[in-house]
């Protein structure tokens, strides 16, 4: 009756395994099978009239207007990406985010300042 005990346990433990596997996956997976989304996807992601230019609505619906910063600093950035006119096209957004991109790999490669 032991083994038989261990082999249940056993099971049991192997299907707590799959199941904490696949749920990690599925979280995982929110992104697109483990992606990060391609600049052009976001851009698709912000433009929700499909016009194929961000508004200054739709830029602040997504993720930098949902990090509850400035909104007069949100308007600010938003001019800046779409320069002279008042929409945000694909190569205005894929500028940006390519600045964003190098900018980040920068902070990342400095040393921390040592406080003291």
């Amino acid at each position: 009756m032991s083994k038989l005990w261990w082999k249940v346990l056993a099971v049991v433990v192997a299907c707590a395994v799959c199941v904490s596997y696949a749920s990690a996956q599925e979280k995982k997976g929110k992104r697109e099978g483990g992606r990060h989304p391609t600049v052009e996807e976001r851009f698709n992601k912000l433009d929700t009239n499909g016009d194929k230019k961000l508004s200054f609505d739709e830029f602040k619906a997504g993720p930098f207007g949902k990090k509850g910063g400035d909104p007069a600093r949100l308007e600010k950035l938003f001019k800046k990406i779409a320069g002279d006119d008042e929409f945000i096209t694909l190569e205005e957004f894929k500028d940006f985010m390519k600045q964003m991109a190098e900018r980040a790999k920068k902070e990342k490669g400095k040393e921390p300042e040592k406080k003291g």
